[in-house]
């Protein structure tokens, strides 16, 4: 069933997508709507750390995204009201979460779209010249990368408060990380300390922020998760830490499959990427000559499709509508 109002926000630009009155409405109401977000789920939150941040300030909050309740835990954790940026076109249509976001306050961004992206900075920054605080998951989507504690971020932290800078509005930047206990029910959520992202260029300022959420996200599961042997871990790991992802998408009840968008991982263009690399041998024509080079590397590239979560999500998601 789709969400009845809701889908026209998409639609609305810097001016009209939310009032002056309602950001204030909203501020009014946030501490009673964050209380409720509290037992909106069946998780306990546990607040790991939280610095002394300034009354009646507006901050970007940078948050890492790994599972489907990252944003109520984070709306429940802060002190504050802050507008979520959020790119879930697919949820923002069915999902009926998507109504509490509206009470909280939301700016919906189309991430394909070059205009949606350049008006949902602009709307960011009128929240903030408003008073209220703007949260962000700037790694763009889950993630989904066993690898690594933080993915590469987009820039806009960055580019949100460097444009603020310009207009005379000084806002830091709070890193924040999470993560969720599946087998204990438990999300822990720990606040950095605010940082002027702007003292540093644009490379330097995201690879600070970076490093910050995954040393606040290393921090919660050094003190708050058992040491695993790797004998304890089962005989394929990574194929369950796929598995454990894919079901946070499936929790989250999608409708579409927007998978392709929705799985991503931003990626410098002057840095080359393993997998990017390995996928251009997939039209190599294997010769009696090349073949000692080329099939070791066409046969990691099918094992590796066990691991693709997108390959996972595309299936399921065309078994489910088969199944109708």
């Amino acid at each position: 069933m789709k969400n009845l109002y809701l889908p026209s926000l998409q639609n609305r630009g810097v001016d009209d997508f939310t009032s002056d009155m309602g950001i204030k409405i909203r501020r009014c109401v946030s501490p009673a709507f964050r209380l409720s977000c509290i037992y909106a789920f069946d998780h306990k939150i546990v607040v790991d750390g939280y610095p002394k941040l300034e009354k009646d300030t507006p901050y970007i909050f940078a948050s890492s995204h790994g599972f489907v309740e990252d944003i109520q835990a984070l709306i429940a954790t802060l002190d504050r009201n802050a507008y979520i940026l959020t790119g879930a076109i697919d949820q923002l249509k069915y999902h009926p979460n998507f109504y509490g976001l509206w009470i909280n306050g939301f700016i919906i961004v189309d991430r394909s779209n070059t205009q949606s992206r350049k008006d949902a900075v602009t709307k960011m920054e009128r929240i903030i010249k408003n008073g209220t605080s703007i949260m962000m998951y700037p790694e763009g989507a889950w993630n989904g990368n066993e690898n690594m504690l933080i993915m590469p971020l987009f820039k806009g932290p960055y580019l949100l408060a460097s444009n603020l800078k310009k207009d005379g509005v000084n806002t830091k930047v709070v890193p924040v990380a999470q993560y969720k206990d599946v087998e204990n029910k438990t999300i822990y959520v720990k606040v950095g300390e605010p940082f002027d992202i702007t003292k540093y260029d644009y490379k330097e300022g995201l690879i600070k922020l970076r490093d910050e959420m995954a040393t606040l996200k290393w921090n919660i599961m050094e003190k708050n998760l058992p040491i695993s042997k790797r004998d304890e871990l089962g005989r394929d790991p990574r194929y369950d830490f796929m598995l454990s992802n894919a079901q946070e998408f499936i929790n989250g009840k999608w409708v579409e499959d927007l998978y392709e968008d929705e799985i991503i991982m931003y990626k410098d263009k002057n840095i080359p990427y393993r997998e990017d690399i390995l996928k251009t041998f997939e039209n190599v024509k294997i010769t009696k000559e090349n073949a000692h080079l080329i099939a070791p590397i066409l046969a990691e590239l099918e094992n590796e499709k066990k691991y693709d979560l997108k390959t996972y999500m595309h299936e399921y998601h065309k078994n489910k509508i088969l199944k109708k």
